[in-house]
């Protein structure tokens, strides 16, 4: 009966295994296809910001033949630096390049999408009807297309209106570099066109028993016509039928979001569909597709695996077993036999075993929970240390922004209204207007904020621990745009990260709940500092990729910044300021193994991950299959204290503490604190 019990369910575990499983792995092509669409928004983005605000001069325009030559050497230089940054910063685009820049004269377009004339050239660009009518009106197209294998070009248009001009940058770059960084399970994945041409392929070499049988390019049975393996049957010689098409290895449909069985180089493996939503972007209107292969093997051995505690438990019980039969045979013997010798040693041998076994569980056992309640108490100190981390550092950082003042080269100190005031001189700041201030560091009487690296001389080490590191701070207006002048500069922390030109960033998420004053409210409880306003939003940098921080703050955190019409006048048209930071507390974190932690939203939206490759890429909720628990976790923000709960994360099962990383101090308080909840997870076991 016992036999029987385990059987059925380890039938219905396997099941389980195998869902789960092929929950992971669809996963996994989900974010490799995120990992795509999120390289197409770098390259977008960069390529946007590399083309001038105006091409016109004043009243000049249109433009003469020898100033749209040097417009055109000054945009690929411009270009080519930009994507140089993105090159270096960003694995996915690791040899990104632009190939050429040109201009696109609208009078000489074909109709039906024909060559078009340049400055220089003819060039073909593939333009769907409706976006050669639209990127007009819009000002800005980009679109992609793959004219070979494993190579993507770019294309991004912009049309300047007043000189009726079209200009565009054409990149090209290697797809595999943007398809590997999230693979982890698959043995191979490939980027497949509709009809069924491999366009790139990734092996996983660690993972390959041979690594020439699975060459995804010769999986070319990869067909939108189911029919072409009856089409091999009733034409063998077709040079289109291979060895593996005439086994049956597998013509089947590429569409939908689904997996199949297929049998390539005489071994059986599953592949797993999964269609990119780009098409939109596509210059040909192609749909691709994703393609993940990995052997039926190890699909059986992932049903069939069990955990180690559950085999420990199992050997133990089958050694108890083995223990107890001369037990249960001095039990049920017969009345008219007698017990032999050997049987008496048999029977203390067993009671010696089942002594020892059962000393062996209940030892693992109580090991066992000594182990969990340790990493429990590991998880609560590490889970308090980050707060305080990140709490010490946001305070700071509010506070040395309050105490920013205008730059000693353009502040008369000894002016009355400045008397009293602990005036620094800084390097850097003397620019003409338009140009940037590059601020090493501002020091005053009890914080010191640094901008970029520092000379630990002038850091006073009381301050060292949790001094703020900010990249810039600009003033926005009401409309959402940066003021710059002479006397109110940009500040930044080198003249490396100073923007070449204005960018828009009123879609921004920050600046629109600056716009519309949907501020935070933030207060560190433990030192009893005033309350400020801000709003926070993680992103990826325009030029060069980088994940940053960036605030948005009220102007009321530092009146002496605001920005004024006109000298004397005490109305602000400074609407915010913005300020681009790292934050400390969640970079380059020393945690025990196993141990880690993510910053999340209230939709599961990773921000933070002590792999921070998957910062604002994964979503923690998903991750772990919407768990209930977790969920309830994360909407109660008023908690008195951290929640601890186990749940299986990327199928593995964990330990988890979660809290706000800001802790509200009523109702009230909590509908506009920082809604962001910290995580610490650990291994189970």
């Amino acid at each position: 009966m016992g036999g029987i019990i385990f059987g059925v369910v380890y039938y219905l575990k396997m099941d389980r295994n195998e869902d789960t499983l092929n929950t992971l792995l669809f996963r996994e092509l989900q974010q490799v296809e995120g990992t795509i669409q999120r390289s197409l928004e770098k390259v977008g983005a960069t390529a946007k910001y590399s083309f001038p605000e105006s091409i016109c001069v004043g009243d000049k325009c249109p433009l003469s033949s020898e100033d749209k030559k040097d417009l055109k050497i000054d945009l690929r230089k411009t270009s080519k630096g930009n994507f140089e940054k993105l090159r270096n910063s960003s694995a996915d685009l690791a040899d990104i390049r632009v190939l050429r820049v040109e201009y696109v004269n609208a009078e000489s377009e074909d109709e039906k999408g024909g060559n078009v004339k340049t400055g220089d050239e003819s060039v073909e660009p593939k333009l769907e009807d409706e976006a050669k009518s639209d990127y007009k009106k819009e000002q800005h197209f980009f679109s992609f297309e793959i004219p070979q294998f494993n190579t993507v070009h770019f294309t991004q248009l912009k049309y300047y209106e007043n000189a009726d001009l079209t200009l565009s940058i054409e990149l090209e770059s290697s797809i595999h570099y943007s398809l590997k960084q999230r693979v982890n399970r698959f043995q191979t994945v490939a980027l497949v066109a509709g009809n069924g041409e491999v366009k790139s392929v990734i092996n996983q070499v660690a993972n390959l028993s041979n690594d020439a049988e699975l060459l995804l390019r010769k999986v070319t049975n990869l067909s939108t016509d189911t029919s072409a393996g009856n089409s091999c049957k009733s034409d063998p010689d077709d040079a289109n039928c291979s060895g593996d098409t005439q086994r049956g290895s597998s013509a089947f449909t590429i569409e939908g979001t689904r997996f199949v069985d297929v049998t390539l180089s005489e071994s059986d493996y599953r592949a797993y569909i999964h269609p990119i939503t780009s098409k939109g972007l596509s210059a040909d209107g192609t749909q691709y597709y994703l393609v993940g292969v990995i052997k039926t093997s190890v699909i059986n051995a992932q049903k069939l695996k069990l955990s180690p505690d559950l085999l420990m438990w199992l050997i133990l019980a089958l050694l108890l077993l083995i223990a107890v039969i001369p037990l249960i045979k001095l039990r049920f013997i017969s009345a008219n036999q007698t017990i032999q010798k050997g049987d008496k040693s048999q029977i203390v041998l067993g009671l010696i075993v089942a002594v020892g076994v059962m000393t062996i569980g209940f030892s693992q056992q109580l090991f066992f929970d000594y182990l969990i309640d340790f990493k429990k108490l590991q998880l609560k100190h590490i889970h308090a240390k980050i707060k305080e981390d990140f709490n010490s550092e946001l305070q700071t950082l509010l506070e040395s922004i309050g105490k920013i003042q205008k730059p000693a080269a353009y502040l008369d100190c000894n002016t009355e209204n400045r008397k009293g005031q602990k005036c620094v001189e800084l390097q850097g700041c003397d620019h003409t207007p338009g140009e940037f201030a590059e601020w090493p560091y501002c020091q005053y009487t009890d914080h010191t904020i640094f901008l970029g690296s520092h000379d630990s001389e002038n850091v006073d080490n009381k301050n060292q621990e949790y001094s703020a590191f900010i990249e810039s701070i600009s003033s926005v207006n009401e409309d959402g745009q940066v003021i710059s002048s002479k006397d109110y500069p940009v500040i930044n922390v080198s003249q490396a990260l100073s923007y070449t030109q204005k960018i828009d960033i009123t879609d921004r998420e920050y600046v629109r709940a600056g716009r519309n004053e949907k501020y935070w409210s933030y207060k560190d409880e433990s030192s009893n500092k005033k309350a400020y306003k801000l709003y926070m939003q993680r992103l990826f940098n325009i030029e060069d990729g980088r994940r940053n921080l960036m605030l948005a703050l009220s102007p009321k955190i530092n009146p002496n910044l605001q920005v004024k019409p006109e000298y004397g006048k005490t109305a602000s048209i400074t609407k915010m300021f913005i300020a681009g930071t790292r934050l400390l507390a969640f970079e380059d974190k020393v945690l025990p193994n196993q141990f880690g932690y993510a910053v999340i939203d209230d939709n599961g939206k990773v921000l933070f991950h002590s792999n921070d490759s998957l910062s604002l890429i994964e979503n923690f909720f998903t991750e772990t299959n919407h768990n209930s628990l977790l969920k309830i976790a994360t909407e109660h923000k008023n908690a008195q204290s951290p929640t601890l709960l186990e749940a299986d994360y990327k199928g593995e099962p964990h330990l988890l503490i979660v809290d706000s990383l800001v802790q509200p101090q009523n109702k009230v308080a909590g509908e506009t604190a920082i809604p962001w909840q910290l995580i610490v997870l650990a291994m189970f076991c």
